[in-house]
């Protein structure tokens, strides 16, 4: 087994979000931060972009 196959084992890959409204205001923002909290709650690793 190669340094690679070996770094890799157990590790997920991660995964993205987007949040998607029609018009300003209608809570994207609102939704994404109550789902990283949630997640840094369940102690996930959280990164977030703008």
């Amino acid at each position: 087994m190669s340094n690679t196959e070996s770094l890799n084992i157990g590790k997920k890959r991660g995964s993205l979000t987007i949040y998607i409204g029609y018009s300003p205001g209608v809570g994207k923002t609102f939704e994404m931060l109550s789902n990283a909290i949630e997640l840094f709650q369940s102690n996930v690793d959280i990164k977030i972009g703008y």
